[in-house]
This record gives structure tokens, sequence and C-alpha cells, in this order.
């Protein structure tokens, strides 16, 4: 079964369901490295509205002065990155601390800057030869630099295995999206986003009564503040 044919699949399955609904959507930069980089390397493996937005929030407001790599570098270096994400284990601080750091060598200081900077040939590579950081924390760098790409996390895998795609590989569901929404003739970072809150939402147990979705990607429950094994 070829790309295509998958991405017509998860497309008709998304004209099925009710209640599906894409909005036009536009990811706004935070104007602020040290929102950036929380957001992009804490999103892995964690719920988002519970774990990362208010850590998020938390960096806005008690750093505004963190809007540039290398200022957000110096608060992490004063106050320890642990303290500052109000995270205890030490493996996210730590990916936050590096990347920052990277950053500062390689003069990004602002969103627009990581802009320019990742549509160099090359670059998205370097990201992905660290530790701890994968295609979708690149995918979130992408989005908050303006650069339109879909990251495909666990609800995205969930929702096109109920729509009956058997596929596994980052890149080839990243496609099998991308394509549905062509096919639909929605913004691709939309679409992206619209399952995101359908599945999610979804997978609420008082969601699920009579959803034909909600029966195939809420079977098991999500795994809640789980540290992911692997980069994402």
């Amino acid at each position: 079964m070829d790309i295509l044919a998958d991405a017509r699949r998860v497309a008709d399955f998304i004209l099925s369901l009710e209640g599906f609904a894409v909005s036009p959507r536009k990811v706004q930069a935070y104007g602020h490295m040290g929102a950036t980089i929380t957001d992009s390397v804490l999103q892995a493996g964690v719920n988002y509205r519970t774990v990362v937005e208010p850590r998020v929030k938390r960096v806005l407001q008690t750093y505004p002065e963190a809007k540039t790599s290398g200022a957000f570098l110096s608060v992490i270096e004063r106050h320890g990155a642990g303290s500052v994400l109000n995270w205890q284990h030490p493996e996210k601080p730590r990916r936050v601390h590096e990347l920052t750091s990277f950053f500062v060598a390689m003069n990004v200081e602002t969103e627009e800057a990581l802009g320019d900077w990742l549509h160099t040939a090359g670059k998205c590579e370097e990201l992905l030869g660290m530790k701890g950081i994968g295609p979708k924390t690149v995918d979130y760098l992408k989005r908050f630099a303006g650069i339109s790409a879909v990251a495909v996390d666990r609800h995205v895998r969930r929702f096109i295995h109920a729509a009956g795609v058997r596929r596994a590989a980052y890149d080839e569901i990243q496609l099998v999206v991308a394509f549905a929404a062509d096919l639909l003739k929605v913004p691709r970072c939309s679409l992206d986003h619209a399952i995101w809150s359908y599945s999610s939402e979804i997978g609420r147990p008082e969601s699920r009564n009579g959803d034909p979705c909600a029966k195939a990607v809420g079977s098991r429950p999500a795994a809640r503040g789980r540290r992911s094994a692997e980069p994402m």
C-alpha cells in the first residue's frame, strides 16, 4: 500500500467522523527563545496541557528577559535548568541546557534566526545528532520558527491506526498526514493540530461513548506523564 493510498484512507476516515473540524491555524512564535526551547524539548512523552503548557507560561512570566538564546542560557546557568523548568528528573533539563548552549554557539538567538538556520542544508541533521533530540523536537522548533511542519506524536499515530493505516516510521506517517491534508484541501499544520485535538479529547473516558474513532483510538488508556525512552 503506497503513501497516497494511505493518505486517502485517512482523508476518508476524517470525512466519516462527526465533530471533526479543521480550523485555520498558524503557530505563533513566542518571541522568546526560552519558551520556544522549553516547549520543544519538554513536549516528548508527556501531557502537553497539564505538563508542558504551565511550564512554558512559567518561563515566560518568571524570566521575561530570556528572549534570546544567550539570555536564556544565562538564566539556566544562574538558577539551574531543573529549577527554571520546575522539573526534577535530570534528563530534560540537560537537553534544554545542551540545546540552548548549541544555539548560542551557532549564533541562533531568535526564532527568526532559527528559521533561517533550519533552512540551511544539513542543519536539521546536526540537531538530530544531539542526544535526546529527535524528529518531533525538530518539527516543533520548525513550527515556532515559522516553518510549516507536521509533528508526529502518539495522538497522530493512534489516529491513523484507527483509520486503518499500519505505519510506524515517523517520516512515512508525516507524509500520510501531509498528503491527507492536501486531499482535503486544508493546511497541513491545521490538519495536524485538528488530529491532535480530536484524538487527545476522545482519549478522555467521558468522551468515548458512541464515537467510532474513540473505540479504536481509545481502546487502550493513554500513557500520561510517561518518559519516552527514545528521542522525540
